[in-house]
C-alpha cells in the first residue's frame, strides 16, 4: 500500500511540473540602451502586443510619485459614474498641493475631478475620487487597488497607499512602491480604455466647479508638444522619487510606451528610447517578456475594513495573481489528499504506530 501510494504521489508530482507556469522572461535589453540621460528604472514596450523591447531595473519596486494617478483613474472609471456628485471630505481638501482648492463639504462633478487629476495633476481631486471609489473610506480604496492589482497581474511586491502619489511624511501610509514593469502593465490597461486615453491627451479642460464657479486646467506634459505622434500619458515629481514619465506615441500603426522612473531629464529618457524601439521595427526580439493582456475593468464592493498593505509575490503569472488558480490545480489538491487517506488508512489497519502527521508630487 505505502510503495503503491509512493508511486501515485510521483507521478503526480510530474504533472504538476509540466503545467505549472513558465517563470517570468528576465528582462534583459534587447534593443541597445540609446546614450544620453539615466533613470532609476524603465521599461519600453508595445501597448498593443505587450512586448517589452527594452528594460532597466523594471523589476524592482520604487516611489514612482503622481504616475500612480493612473492606476487610481482605472479604479474610479470602474466604480465611479461619471455624472456623480463627489462628496468633498476634509481629507481630501487638507491634502498637499498642487491641489483644486476645494471646500470640505461641497460637491463636485466625478467626471470634472477624474479630468483635473489626469489633466493638470491636482491631488485633491485623485483623494476625493479615491475616497468615493472606496465606499466613503481610503481603507475601501485600498481594497479597491488590492482587487484590480490581481485583476491585471501585477507581480513585483507593489505597496500602493496614496492615491495621490506623494510620499512624504504628509502621504497615505508613506506613499507608495511598484516596479516599473508593473507600471507599464497599469499603463497598457489605462490606454486600453479610449475614455481614459482621450482624457491624458487634451491640452486643457473647462469646467464648472461645486462652487458654482467656471475653472480651466492645463496640461503641463511637455512630451506632447514635442514628441510627434505623442498621446499621453502621465508626469510625476516629488523631492524623494525626482522627475517621472509615462510616455506613449504612436508611429506607422504602432502604438509603443515608455516608463522613465527617477530621471533628470524623462522627456530626453523617453524620446531616446521610444526613437530607439520605434527605429527597431515590430519584429524586434525585445527581451522576452511578454506583459499580461488588459483586464476588464471590474467593481469591487468597498469596505471599512482595515487593509494591510498591498504586497503581492514576486513574479507571479497573471493566472496566478487572478485570484482562482487553473482547476488542475484544485484537483491535484484533492488527489493529494485522497493519497495520503488511503496511505493513513493502510497503515492503521496493519497496526502501525508512527505514521507521518500533517504538517501545517508635489506629485
Amino acid at each position: 500500500m505505502i510503495r503503491r501510494a509512493a508511486v501515485w504521489v510521483g507521478a503526480l508530482v510530474v504533472a504538476m511540473s509540466t503545467v505549472s507556469p513558465a517563470p517570468v522572461a528576465s528582462a534583459a535589453p534587447a534593443v541597445a540602451a540609446p546614450a544620453g540621460p539615466t533613470a532609476k528604472a524603465s521599461i519600453t514596450f508595445d501597448v498593443d502586443t505587450g512586448k517589452v523591447i527594452d528594460a532597466g531595473n523594471a523589476r524592482e519596486p520604487v516611489g514612482v510619485a503622481s504616475t500612480i494617478k493612473l492606476l487610481t483613474a482605472l479604479i474610479v472609471e470602474a466604480n465611479v459614474p461619471m455624472d456623480d456628485e463627489v462628496p468633498i471630505t476634509r481629507q481630501a481638501a487638507d491634502v498637499s498641493p498642487l491641489k483644486l482648492t476645494m471646500e470640505p463639504g461641497s460637491h463636485w462633478r466625478a467626471g470634472d475631478l477624474l479630468h483635473a487629476m489626469l489633466i493638470a495633476s491636482l491631488n485633491d481631486t485623485a483623494m476625493a475620487l479615491a475616497i468615493e471609489a472606496g465606499g466613503g473610506s481610503m481603507a475601501g480604496f485600498h481594497r479597491q487597488v488590492a482587487a484590480e492589482a490581481r485583476l491585471l497581474g501585477l507581480a513585483d511586491h507593489p505597496k500602493v497607499q496614496d492615491p495621490t502619489g506623494l510620499d512624504g511624511p504628509d502621504s497615505v501610509g508613506g506613499g507608495n512602491l511598484i516596479s516599473a514593469r508593473d507600471l507599464a502593465i497599469v499603463t497598457r490597461a489605462f490606454l486600453s480604455n479610449p475614455a481614459l486615453a482621450a482624457i491624458v491627451e487634451m491640452p486643457s479642460y473647462h469646467f464648472t466647479g461645486g462652487d458654482g464657479r467656471p475653472h480651466v486646467v492645463y496640461n503641463h506634459n511637455a512630451f506632447l508638444n514635442i514628441y510627434p505622434g505623442a498621446i499621453g500619458v502621465k508626469t510625476g515629481y516629488t523631492d524623494r522619487t525626482g522627475h517621472s514619465l509615462v510616455a506613449a506615441a504612436t508611429r506607422d500603426g504602432r502604438t509603443l510606451a515608455t516608463v522613465v522612473i527617477g530621471s533628470p531629464d524623462p522627456v530626453g529618457f523617453a524620446t531616446a528610447h521610444l526613437d530607439a524601439a520605434f527605429a527597431a521595427g515590430p519584429d524586434t526580439p525585445g527581451t522576452g517578456d511578454v506583459l499580461p493582456e488588459p483586464a476588464p475593468p471590474t467593481t469591487v464592493p468597498p469596505t471599512t475594513a482595515t487593509t494591510a498593505p498591498l504586497h503581492l509575490p514576486a513574479q507571479m503569472s497573471p493566472v496566478e495573481t487572478s485570484g482562482s488558480g487553473p482547476w488542475f490545480i484544485g484537483a491535484a489538491a484533492v488527489l493529494v489528499l485522497c493519497v495520503a487517506a488511503t496511505l493513513a488508512i493502510g497503515v492503521r489497519r496493519r497496526g502501525r504506530t508512527g505514521a507521518p502527521r500533517p504538517r501545517s508630487d508635489r506629485s
